[in-house]
């Protein structure tokens, strides 16, 4: 039979093993405020902890750096991102970051028995890692290296290589890499070429208008 100390060591370990880890702000430049849950915004200095559920926000100009129990994260100018959830259960670190507008750069290590569970998401699709690097705006997602799990808001899935492109948008399944190349160009005649005898069809590339998110896997 099990003192009655012992029980409550074991308790302790456990809950222990599953309590948030400390986010922090290691660099600011600019305008850098942060919002808690049913809060006002405030500013936000180096080395202040990043509680889970807030939501960080940059101004003109300004650039912020958080560390996620080793991960960083870059947040760019006019960008604003929450903290959804951060938590480290036995070998697993789960981090859920929402990307409300702009454009965010992580850097995502992994170490010997560590496992990560990174997951990016906008109001559209999720990103998750299962590779190296990928850029992600939301919506549409271009995997560097590795692979990425794209789904929409009903959780169908679709599994993007190094050098495919998908696309998610709410509850429409992510679409091949083809359709979205293809897609993305629009086509436009000029009424001569050069040599002012044919008309001349110059296919343009549409940029993304929102932010981008790329993550490294080390």
């Amino acid at each position: 039979m099990k003192s009655p100390l012992l029980i409550a060591v074991l308790m302790l370990l456990a809950a222990a093993a599953a309590i948030p880890q400390e986010i922090m702000l290691t660099a600011a430049s600019g305008r850098v405020e942060i919002r808690e849950p049913g809060g006002a915004w405030q500013p936000v200095a180096v080395r202040d902890s990043i509680p889970v559920g807030a939501e960080i926000a940059t101004g003109l100009g300004a650039r912020a750096t958080i560390n996620v129990n080793g991960n960083l994260v870059r947040i760019e100018p006019m960008s604003r991102v929450a903290v959804s959830s951060f938590l480290r259960e036995g070998n697993t670190t789960t981090t859920e970051l929402n990307l409300r507008i702009g454009r965010v750069s992580a850097e995502v290590r992994t170490a010997e028995g560590l496992q990560q569970d990174f997951r990016l998401r906008s109001t559209q699709s999720t990103a998750s890692v299962r590779g190296t690097s990928f850029t992600y705006d939301g919506t549409e997602l271009r995997v560097d290296e590795g692979q990425v799990a794209l789904a929409n808001r009903l959780n169908q899935q679709r599994i993007v290589i190094a050098g495919q492109e998908s696309r998610a948008e709410g509850y429409s399944p992510p679409v091949r890499s083809d359709t979205v190349v293809l897609e993305r160009a629009t086509v436009t005649a000029e009424a001569f070429s050069p040599d002012r005898t044919t008309p001349t069809v110059r296919r343009t590339r549409r940029r993304p208008t929102t932010g981008s998110v790329r993550v490294f896997i080390r």
